[in-house]
């Protein structure tokens, strides 16, 4: 007798133990109701499928789902961290995108200035400039 996929077995448990039916599961994940039945069950899931099910249940533990190894759905110490990488994440890219501003901030005034000037230049654009 064949056996079922230890990663398809979680799958399962996991739609099992969230109460959620099959077909939504199915629909949410891209994942065809066929890769969970029958003969099917027997073959291991792609990465694509994987990732796919941890993007849209976010609650659920990558390391258990792949091992079967630790809790089945995150802790919350590991959503903190989670939320504290991405916060670190946020704040570095606000960070350098208040750089870019500001840099970008200075090259306007700069180009102002430089604007201002050529208008009173006589040739340019205010004949009555004085002229040395």
């Amino acid at each position: 007798m064949d056996k079922i996929s230890p990663i398809k077995a979680r799958i399962l448990q996991f739609i099992e133990n969230q109460g959620i039916q099959k077909k939504e599961f199915c629909d949410k994940t891209n994942i065809s109701y066929s890769n969970l039945k029958g003969k099917s069950l027997n073959s291991e899931i792609g990465g694509e499928y994987l990732i796919n099910i941890v993007e849209v249940y976010s609650e659920i533990s990558p390391t258990w789902l792949l091992t079967g190894k630790g809790n089945m759905i995150k802790t919350l110490e590991q959503n903190s961290e989670e939320n504290s990488t991405n916060t670190k994440l946020y704040e570095q890219l606000l960070s350098a995108k208040d750089k870019e501003i500001a840099q970008k901030e200075e090259v306007i005034s700069l180009l102002k200035d430089h604007i201002s000037t050529l208008k009173n230049m006589p040739s340019l654009g205010n004949p009555s400039a004085n002229v040395g």
